[in-house]
């Protein structure tokens, strides 16, 4: 094992820390870039079955909802293994 001086293991130390703080945001940026194009696409969804007729709303009503869970579990790191 090799030998390192106080400022090394320290600069080392923090060297790791930044690193894994830049890790964890990058993760953070993604479920955000994940849950506002499922919000965009409930959106669009939404906007089309406005267009087409009172049935459809209640279905896409439904599935916005669902996206809203999912964007919930995705922003605050609660992840399901079963597909909505």
């Amino acid at each position: 094992m090799v030998e390192l001086d106080d400022d090394t293991q320290k600069a080392l130390l923090l060297f790791n820390r930044r690193a894994e703080a830049a890790e964890a945001e990058a993760a953070a940026a993604r479920r955000l870039n994940k849950a506002v194009k499922a919000k965009d696409a409930a959106a669009a969804d939404l906007k089309a079955a406005q267009d087409s007729g009172g049935g459809a709303i209640w279905n896409t009503t439904s599935y916005i909802f669902t996206l809203i869970i999912r964007i919930n579990k995705i922003t605050f790191g609660i992840f399901s293994s079963k597909p909505f």
